[in-house]
C-alpha cells in the first residue's frame, strides 16, 4: 500500500547539529571583512544561541559558541573590541540564563551526574553502568563478566563498550587517532596564510575538538552524558555527514594554501 507520510519523513531525520557547517560557512564570510559592525556580529551571534538554547540542545549550543569564539579570535580586530565583545556577549549570556531558567528535568540529569546513587531523573542508570564498565576494563579487555547493555539511544557510549571489551590500550590507541587528527589540523592551521581559509579551519578544528573531547569526558564518566557522538565511530548519518564536511573543508584549503589568488580590475 506504500509507505505513510510519517514514515518518508524518517529518512530526512536529522540532529540539529548538521547546521552547524552552514554557520561555519557563513561566519567565515561575515569575518573575512576587517571593517565589519560588532554590533551586527554581537546580533548574529546572539539569535542562533537563543534558538539553539530553546531547542534544549546543549551539545549544539556548546559547539556552536566555541566554534564562533574561535573565528573570532582569529579575526583581525583590535583587542578593544574583542574585550567589549567578550563582556556583551557574557552579559548576553547571564541574561538568557536569568530570564529562561534550567528545567526542572535538565536539573535532575546534573544531580544525576554528581550522585548517580542518590539522584534519579533517569539518567542515573546510564552513570552507574559506564562507571562499572570502566571500573573493570583492564589491559587488554574486561576483568570481570559484566553485561553490557545500554538502552536504545546511546550509541554515543560506544567507546566505553569498546574500553571494557578491548582494554584499555585500545581504547588510548582509538584516543591518540583522534587527538593525532586534531593535532594535525592545528598544524596546517598555523601553515595556511590565507584569511577566509584560517577562519573555515579554525572553525571546523573547534568543532570536531569539541565533539572529541565531550565524547572522551562522557565515555570515561568525565562529564555529563550527552547526545555527542564519537567522530566516525559512533553510528549515524548527521555525524559521519558533519565531520566528513569538516575534513573535505580542511583538506580542500590546505591543498590550495600554496595559491596566490589576485584580483583582476
Amino acid at each position: 500500500m506504500g509507505l505513510r507520510l510519517t514514515e518518508c519523513l524518517v529518512f530526512f531525520y536529522s540532529d540539529i547539529l548538521i547546521t552547524l557547517p552552514f554557520f561555519l560557512l557563513g561566519w567565515a564570510g561575515i569575518l573575512r571583512n576587517e571593517r565589519i559592525n560588532m554590533f551586527l556580529v554581537g546580533l548574529l551571534f546572539f539569535f542562533p544561541m537563543l534558538l539553539l538554547y530553546r531547542a534544549v540542545n546543549w551539545p549544539s549550543i556548546v559547539i556552536y559558541f566555541v566554534m564562533v569564539s574561535t573565528m573570532i579570535l582569529k579575526t583581525r580586530l583590535d583587542k578593544k573590541k574583542m574585550i567589549l565583545f567578550a563582556s556583551a556577549m557574557i552579559g548576553i549570556a547571564a541574561a538568557t540564563f536569568y530570564r529562561f531558567p534550567l528545567k526542572e528535568y535538565q536539573l535532575a540529569r546534573i544531580y544525576s551526574f554528581i550522585a548517580p546513587e542518590k539522584y534519579g531523573g533517569g539518567m542515573e542508570y546510564l552513570y552507574v553502568r559506564v562507571k562499572e564498565l570502566i571500573g573493570n576494563a583492564g589491559l587488554f579487555g574486561g576483568t570481570q563478566q559484566v553485561e553490557i547493555y545500554f538502552p536504545e539511544g546511546s550509541p554515543d557510549l560506544i567507546l566505553t563498550s569498546l574500553t571494557y571489551e578491548l582494554g584499555w590500550i585500545f581504547a588510548l590507541l582509538l584516543s591518540g587517532i583522534l587527538l593525532l587528527c586534531i593535532f594535525r589540523m592545528f598544524f596546517i592551521l598555523t601553515n595556511i596564510k590565507d584569511h577566509y581559509g584560517t577562519l573555515l579551519i579554525s572553525g571546523g578544528l573547534a568543532m570536531f575538538a569539541m565533539q572529541v573531547f565531550i565524547n572522551l569526558g562522557m565515555s570515561f564518566g568525565v562529564l555529563p552524558i550527552v547526545s555527542v557522538s564519537l567522530p566516525f565511530i559512533s553510528y549515524g548519518v548527521s555525524g559521519t555527514l558533519l565531520n566528513s564536511f569538516i575534513f573535505g573543508i580542511v583538506l580542500s584549503v590546505y591543498r590550495k594554501k600554496d595559491v596566490i589568488w589576485t584580483v583582476q580590475s
